[in-house]
């Protein structure tokens, strides 16, 4: 009896499985618009188009899974002179083999910033987003790369503090261990020159960081010129995409950097 119940589910399910296309299962974030020109021609270019972007993605040793399954249910499209679900069907591997590309760049950021942290959460969340990455579930991986993002910020933020508790300690019974005695005795607190070197020092680290970031994300902006020029490993538009969004974090961070150094400077010549 189970048996026969297990064969009727399986002949059910066949017609909905075979009728569910991969424009059905897209990443949450892609658009896709049939173009106005729809010629055999231009369909044909968009084929190539796709079948390029997923030799990008095997160069780049990403999951093709997805992108393949999708550029055979386009290539039957192509067959069946539906030229509408070709354009769809090749507008999504360009996408997916673009936000492929784009979460394994941005996973190599984050690993190199877990490096120096102590936070389970966060290396469990990175784990989680590389093996989605590797099974092309974008989505689930861009979910669990944010919440890596997230538990990181939190263990920074916590590592910093203890750093700050730490270096206060050191500060409070070394540097002010005798302007505090002499200040108790005389009935004053030392609390303003206190705070003032515990901002200056925090200002330094502040520099030391952005100017980290600035030397870090001028690597990948070089890297990224090569992978596209040189190796031929990235489209174009890819290219483009990910040098835009490097370039504005330079941008940012050239702003900030002189912010704080004019800032550290003033607190030196007050302190002086």
């Amino acid at each position: 009896m189970k048996l026969f119940l297990f064969v009727i589910t399986c002949i059910l399910l066949i017609p909905l499985v075979s009728a569910l296309s991969m424009l059905d299962i897209a990443p949450r974030g892609f658009v896709a618009v049939v173009p106005s020109e729809n010629t055999l021609e231009s369909a044909e270019q968009a084929l190539h188009g796709a079948q390029r972007a997923i030799d990008d993605m095997e160069t780049a040793g990403l999951s093709i899974t997805f992108a393949q399954d999708a550029l055979d249910e386009a290539q039957r499209a192509m067959d069946e002179n539906n030229l509408a679900s070709v354009f769809l069907l090749s507008q999504l591997i360009l996408y997916v083999a673009s936000e492929a590309q784009l979460l394994q760049d941005e996973l190599s950021v984050v690993q190199l910033e877990l490096q120096p942290v102590d936070s389970d959460a966060a290396h469990a969340f990175y784990e989680q987003a590389a093996t989605a990455l590797g099974e092309a579930r974008y989505d689930d991986a861009r979910d669990a790369l944010d919440s890596a993002r997230n538990e990181l910020k939190q263990a920074q933020s916590e590592q910093q503090r203890l750093e700050s508790v730490q270096q206060l300690q050191e500060w409070f019974f070394v540097r002010y261990k005798w302007p505090l005695a002499f200040s108790l005795m005389a009935g004053m607190g030392v609390s303003v020159p206190l705070v003032r070197g515990f901002r200056t020092q925090r200002l330094k680290r502040k520099i030391v960081r952005a100017r980290d970031d600035y030397e870090e994300t001028k690597k990948l902006v070089i890297d990224l010129q090569r992978r596209c020029f040189i190796d031929k490993k990235m489209m174009p538009s890819t290219y483009r995409q990910k040098a835009v969004q490097y370039e504005e974090h330079l941008a940012e961070l050239k702003r900030t950097l002189p912010v704080l150094e004019a800032q550290l400077e003033k607190k030196w010549s007050v302190k002086l």
